[in-house]
């Protein structure tokens, strides 16, 4: 999905984040991305690395987080490294594997609305989406 066109709103886990018995985890916005999305769309990495062509792949399930992302989940403390799992809202949490967060990139609105929110940028190479679109840079 483009940015101001919207994301995929998934379930989110923070590894060590405690929560009441039954109780759900918040909802985050999802983008799934080629390694060369920021570079098109010229989004910095403030901290860590882009995405490899082999991130998402079995033993390489690596994510990037935006700037909001990280001052909401993880304020004050390092964020490379931590784990997270996301899954659909409906699906339990365990079920999804841990992802563990590579890169923080600049904030950018990926929804309509005012102001960044906090953003979990998946590899496509995990899992190919339904519908796709193709950002060319001249």
């Amino acid at each position: 999905m483009l940015p101001r066109f919207g994301s995929l709103q998934q379930s989110l886990d923070v590894e060590g984040a405690a929560r009441g018995q039954g109780e759900r985890g918040p909802t985050v916005s999802t983008v799934r991305i080629s390694p060369a999305y920021f570079d098109t769309f010229r989004v910095p990495i403030q901290r860590g690395r882009a995405f490899d062509p082999g991130d998402g792949l079995p033993g390489r399930e690596h994510i990037v987080v935006n700037q909001r992302f990280a001052e909401t989940y993880f304020p004050g403390v390092e964020t490379i490294g931590r784990r997270v799992r996301v899954a659909m809202p409906n699906a339990p949490a365990n079920d999804a594997g841990w992802q563990t967060i590579v890169g923080v990139a600049a904030d950018i609105r990926q929804q309509s609305v005012p102001g960044p929110e906090p953003i979990v940028y998946l590899p496509i190479a995990g899992a190919a989406p339904a519908a796709a679109s193709l950002l060319i840079r001249s």
